[in-house]
């Protein structure tokens, strides 16, 4: 019955990608036109990328000493950080360990990636240190955009929030996104998140409490979907990650890992989800008041 519903979703795309064409998009987006809108860069590249400079920038290093260091020129790292050239495996390996990354399994997997930097527009990075590969990724990209059905996203998440979902094993590593003036961020919620007791009423209400902190301090625009909205998006979220200014762009379906993809085959699909989910998503005002609608709930019934 399920497969059979998606299908006819699935073949309903054509008619929803022309009713959503003349929507406004969010701000920092470039209008999506076939092809040109998503441009095939190698996700592998962009990750290993990302990750590179993330490493970087964590251990203080400017680009100038690291490529005196690995005997290269400021120009060649510059453009492997941004995925602007295809990165060798002796470049990647050298930077490592300047980097001191010593977990064999985690090099291993990046080395995996340099493997499939060419000519693939879809890869799945779910080895050893994979969080922290998407959390560079997020953290570097201009745009983001996040559509979450079952749970608050991890870029949007407190700490207690994110323990109490992975109280059985170890949590990942942190990947919520501070302030930054030159990035734009639209979280999109269905309003049954907003619903889900994770680890009990004081646990969500300081959440939401920091979603209105999130949308007051200007790190992201936070809209609720209503219940009954009836957005048809897969059980796994979707990002879409924009990267200088709209040249690269990613989709991202996380689950036991993180699946990438580019280019229009894989990004026509994911981009009218997200597209529809913000179509059904509230307003700004209406949006505030349901997450504070949650909080109230939430901290009334934390009350002793």
């Amino acid at each position: 019955m399920a497969g059979a519903a998606m299908s006819e979703t699935d073949g309903m795309m054509p008619l929803i990608r022309s009713a959503l064409s003349a929507l406004p998009q969010p701000a920092g987006l470039p209008p999506r036109e076939p092809d040109t809108a998503f441009p095939a860069t190698p996700p592998a590249r962009v990750i290993v990328g990302a990750y590179l400079r993330a490493l970087r920038r964590s251990r203080g290093l400017s680009q100038d000493a690291v490529s005196r260091r690995v005997h290269c020129s400021m120009e060649t790292l510059a453009r492997t950080e941004t995925a602007g050239r295809k990165p060798s495996e002796h470049l990647v390996s050298a930077l490592l360990r300047v980097y001191q990354v010593k977990n064999p399994a985690e090099i291993d997997a990046v080395q995996q990636l340099v493997l499939r930097v060419d000519g693939r527009n879809h890869v799945i990075d779910d080895k050893a240190g994979y969080g922290l590969r998407l959390a560079a990724c997020e953290a570097v990209a201009d745009s983001l955009c996040v559509h979450a059905q079952h749970v608050i996203p991890p870029i949007v998440q407190t700490a207690a929030y994110t323990a109490a979902l992975h109280r059985s094993r170890r949590p990942p590593a942190p990947r919520a996104l501070g302030p930054r003036a030159d990035r734009t961020v639209l979280v999109l919620l269905d309003e049954t998140v907003l619903t889900r007791p994770v680890a009990g009423p004081a646990v969500m209400d300081a959440q939401i409490t920091h979603l209105l902190h999130v949308i007051k301090d200007g790190i992201a625009d936070v809209r609720v979907l209503p219940l009954g909205s009836g957005c048809f998006a897969p059980r796994r979220q979707i990002t879409e990650l924009l990267f200088r200014r709209g040249e690269q762009r990613l989709f991202i379906e996380e689950a036991a890992g993180a699946a990438y993809s580019s280019g229009p085959q894989h990004g026509q699909d994911a981009s009218t989800r997200l597209d529809t989910a913000q179509a059904l998503a509230a307003g700004p005002d209406a949006s505030w008041q349901m997450l504070q609608s949650a909080r109230r709930r939430f901290h009334d019934q934390g009350a002793p």
